[in-house]
């Protein structure tokens, strides 16, 4: 009877290797990404041909979108941070004192783990 780990064992070997590089080629190529503006923008030269005038034009009014999406993304932020910050109160209110420190621990360590995360704009 043939031992089922000679295939098995090289076949994960070459998974793991295939999805390494993979996941390397990817965050290489996510990285050396345009940014967003000049990407659309050249999107749309290349698919409807913009003379140098149109690219112009083209390039304030995405520009003036991206500078509208940051305000409307930070606004957001600190709504969502006011009724998280509201939410919380509310909670300890109805929290015994000895589960008051270990909700404020909590609260700290997911106020700890979202400053570290990466910010979602590019």
């Amino acid at each position: 009877m043939n031992n089922p780990w000679k295939l098995i064992l090289p076949s994960l070997l070459l998974g793991f290797l295939l999805g390494g590089l993979g996941g390397s080629w990817a965050q290489r190529h996510a990285f050396n990404r345009l940014p967003d503006t000049e990407r659309a923008l050249a999107k749309l030269t290349g698919k409807l041909g913009l003379d140098a005038a149109q690219q112009t034009a083209a390039r304030a009014i995405l520009e003036e979108r991206r500078t509208k999406m940051a305000a409307l993304r930070q606004d957001t932020m600190a709504k969502s941070r006011e009724i998280k910050l509201a939410m919380r109160d509310e909670i300890r209110k109805i929290l015994k004192p000895e589960q008051t420190a270990k909700y404020d621990a909590m609260s700290a360590a997911a106020d700890a783990k979202m400053k570290d995360a990466p910010p979602h704009d590019r």
